[in-house]
């Protein structure tokens, strides 16, 4: 089976799942989007995706950061969320916290023990000697670049009965993605449907079992 191909006729294949089953969804005036046949995926090609550096750039124009009191009350609902899943004082990675980890402290206050990890600021959990209850990852994976090694290493620091607790929009098949206020940030490259997660949750050995339907799903 041959590969779809992009406009400059590079081939894509599905950034999750492998699949050689994908298709040029749409487009903007900034880049392409093509969606997987098998998983649901809806991604935005490599060539396609602003550099590290760039997002680097663009995520230090954001005010997340500690004292930036709606951004703590957003993540203190996360946080609660979070503790709500059936764990007792539990070990936490925070998957992708951002070079202040707010949300990491946040849950270091609250009976558990959160260690932050995002190598795009030399915050690195992976070598940990311990395998954590519960990894969070708030709006993180639809950032991720390599999904396969980001799943896997997941799959490593998570044991094998704990808790993923995934916090992204979720798109709906009905609706318009173009003016889906998600996609205009380009640093959003991975869009993600119930069915999507259903199968990344197989992946790493899991399944979903509890989402809102909008952008929390939680795997076990």
């Amino acid at each position: 089976m041959r590969l779809e191909q992009s406009g400059d006729g590079t081939s894509v294949a599905c950034r999750l799942c492998g699949s050689a089953r994908t298709v040029e969804y749409c487009r903007d005036a900034a880049r392409p989007y093509f969606r997987c046949g098998e998983c649901a995926l809806i991604f935005v090609p490599e060539e396609y995706q602003v550099t590290p550096e760039e997002e680097k750039v663009r995520y230090g124009k954001h005010t997340n950061d500690k004292g930036d009191k709606k951004y703590e009350a957003y993540l203190s609902a996360i946080a609660r969320d979070v503790l709500d899943l059936p764990v007792a004082s539990p070990r936490i990675v925070d998957f992708g916290s951002g070079p202040h980890h707010v949300l990491s402290d946040i849950l270091n206050t609250r009976e558990a023990r959160c260690v932050p990890h995002d190598p795009l600021y030399g915050l690195d959990a992976a070598g940990s000697p311990e395998q954590f209850d519960i990894a969070v990852l708030c709006e993180t994976i639809e950032h991720v670049r390599n999904l396969p090694a980001e799943i896997n290493l997941l799959s490593r620091l998570v044991r094998p009965e704990g808790f993923v607790y995934i916090h992204t929009q979720l798109y709906d098949h009905a609706g318009d993605f173009l003016a889906w206020w998600y996609i205009k940030d380009v640093t959003h490259i991975n869009f993600f449907c119930e069915e999507t997660m259903t199968v990344a949750a197989g992946i790493m050995g899991k399944r979903v079992v509890r989402t809102n339907g909008k952008d929390t799903v939680v795997l076990q």
